[in-house]
């Protein structure tokens, strides 16, 4: 069993939103859809797993998508523009807010050429790349006031895996490895090495 969508438009808490494609109804549901319009992110809220530290999420994404593949863990391929996005983790305790950037999908990475945060109320621009290879790699590198911070590694559910991670502040250089918790009660284990000034 298959439903089809020639085009389907409307307004999702008062932003446009359109749709087309295939939706296969019998076991496992599978999706084949395009996806254009503004997604207000608290819309989004109660589509997270209860596990998630997420407890706050607003502003909009506007979606340019495909999304192919079971409806379980489907594929998206396009571009996902962030405007004004902010959200709240409770574990690590963290605030972003102003997220502005977009995030490019293909089927074995993301890009995230710049966002512009503010992070715990701290000035952020964000450069991401990363592989959907499993565990997902990814290249980061963070600019804020008075430094740099620039991480190679691996992403887990539970952790990410700082292979090779540079801080360089006012005077000071430093070097990183080990890993960071991301699961509530998860340990980090980080080696630093180099030079600070005080």
């Amino acid at each position: 069993r298959r439903l089809a969508v020639d085009r389907l438009t409307g307004r999702l808490r008062g932003e446009p939103f359109a749709d087309s494609g295939a939706v296969r109804v019998a076991e496992p549901m599978e999706v084949a859809l395009r996806v254009d319009g503004i997604l207000p992110l608290e819309a989004a809220l109660p589509w997270l797993p209860d596990t998630t530290p997420v407890r706050e999420l607003g502003g909009a994404a506007a979606l340019h998508l495909a999304i192919n593949g079971p409806l379980a863990a489907p594929q998206l391929i396009g571009r996902i523009e962030l405007r004004d996005a902010r959200a709240q983790w409770t574990a690590p305790a963290i605030r972003v807010e102003q997220l502005t950037g977009s995030v490019a999908l293909s089927r074995d990475r993301f890009d995230i050429p710049e966002a512009t945060l503010q992070l715990n109320s701290q000035p952020f621009t964000l450069h991401v790349t990363g592989s959907s290879s499993d565990p997902p790699h990814l290249t980061a590198s963070v600019s804020f006031p008075n430094g740099r911070l620039a991480l190679d590694g691996r992403l887990t559910p539970q952790e990410l895996v700082v292979e090779d991670g540079r801080l360089a502040l006012a005077q000071s250089r430093l070097s990183i490895r080990g890993t960071l918790g991301r699961a509530t009660g998860r340990d980090s284990d980080l080696s630093l090495s180099g030079v600070v000034e005080l």
